[in-house]
């Protein structure tokens, strides 16, 4: 994980603050994959679709995050060679409506 927080505030420039979210982000997503995988080699886009669907509450601001530092350590760990290149490009955000979390509109549409 050290190596890619260089990369972020060294080569791309990121705010002490952004690196320090990042790192959380990565944190927690490492944690879960200890007990799912050996080694970010093995990891595939169906475990990732695991990981996004233990966190099936995190709003559409959360999971944003969390997608672009997942793709950011893929792309990373891809041009180590310590994955499958193709990998980065398969992590998508769930398609999540604006309206999904606003239950006074949810109520008013089963009314109709």
């Amino acid at each position: 994980m050290g190596a890619f927080l260089r990369f972020l505030d060294e080569e791309r420039g990121l705010a002490p603050y952004t690196v320090e979210l990042r790192q959380a982000s990565l944190r927690r997503f490492l944690t879960w994959l200890a007990g799912h995988a050996d080694t970010i080699g093995q990891v595939t886009p169906r475990t990732v679709t695991q990981y996004f669907s233990v966190h099936r509450r995190w709003g559409r601001a959360s999971v944003k995050f969390h997608v672009n530092t997942l793709r950011s350590f893929f792309r990373f760990a891809a041009g180590k060679g310590w994955c499958e290149p193709r990998l980065a490009g398969t992590i998508d955000a769930p398609c999540i409506f604006a309206f999904a979390e606003d239950r006074s509109l949810m109520d008013f549409l089963r009314s109709l």
